[in-house]
């Protein structure tokens, strides 16, 4: 009762592991590095996926449909760990063109300034990139199912035969009925980006919430994995209203009903 009264005033208590910061201050330390990190790449990913997956549906058996799909389904099939690693041993330790770990430079002093976004950068490429590959090919093929099915509904028939331009159909009409799995998708992966990429994250040693999360784990902090937690639970309910009215916004037949 005192822990639940506790959640409702905010106060999640105190960090065993970092002690004496609170949980509250352990979670706000490593949020920031998180939103940037994943809300940039599932951005990026979404909107690669997507209009991917728009073309390889609407010339479907085409070449780049031919390459495109299997492809994406390797890298949909491809665990982020294999991913993280590859990427950490290609590129930071054989090739030693990016770092190892951490957020920026130990050495250099946070502030506005060029060369600590430099540092955050190069720092954030590799994790970047990977959490971006992990998920470009699930939108595509999503994109690319929910357009293949609606390719020969009465209205794209109507369209064609009106003399709609290729364009108007493909994206006006195709795309964006089509993009409502690809909404849902994209809403649970922006809720669970409140966990961090807890692989990604410990991989490269990166200090967000899936990181911390598992500090608190392997130290059996218990009132920062129960905070993390709750974040987490709210992040996905509030994820999935918002992607309830989206699907308001995007299709005109909910509206009417």
């Amino acid at each position: 009762i005192t822990y639940l009264k506790s959640v409702f005033t905010w106060d999640l208590g105190l960090s065993v592991k970092f002690h004496p910061l609170t949980v509250n201050e352990v979670l706000l330390r490593a949020l920031p590095w998180t939103l940037m990190l994943v809300l940039t790449s599932s951005l990026i990913a979404f909107a690669i996926g997507s209009l991917a997956g728009i073309l390889a549906a609407w010339r479907r058996g085409g070449s780049f449909d031919s390459i495109g799909a299997p492809i994406a389904l390797m890298m949909q099939a491809m665990p982020p760990l294999v991913t993280s690693l590859l990427a950490l041993f290609l590129f930071a330790i054989y090739w030693p063109v990016f770092p190892t770990g951490y957020a920026y430079e130990p050495e250099i002093d946070p502030g506005f300034t060029l060369e600590f976004f430099c540092s955050i950068f190069r720092h954030a490429f590799l994790p970047f990139v990977t959490l971006a590959l992990a998920q470009v090919g699930g939108y595509l093929i999503t994109m690319r199912n929910s357009m293949i099915n609606l390719l020969g509904e009465d209205y794209i028939v109507l369209g064609t035969a009106k003399g709609l331009s290729d364009r108007r159909l493909r994206m006006a009409y195709a795309a964006r009925n089509a993009l409502l799995p690809t909404v849902t998708s994209f809403a649970m992966t922006l809720g669970a980006s409140f966990g961090g990429a807890l692989v990604t994250e410990v991989v490269f040693n990166y200090p967000g919430l899936g990181y911390t999360l598992f500090q608190g784990i392997t130290a059996r902090d218990y009132p920062l994995i129960q905070g993390q937690l709750l974040i987490m639970t709210l992040a996905m309910l509030t994820a999935n209203f918002i992607a309830d009215v989206l699907y308001v916004a995007l299709d005109p037949r909910l509206r009417k009903g």
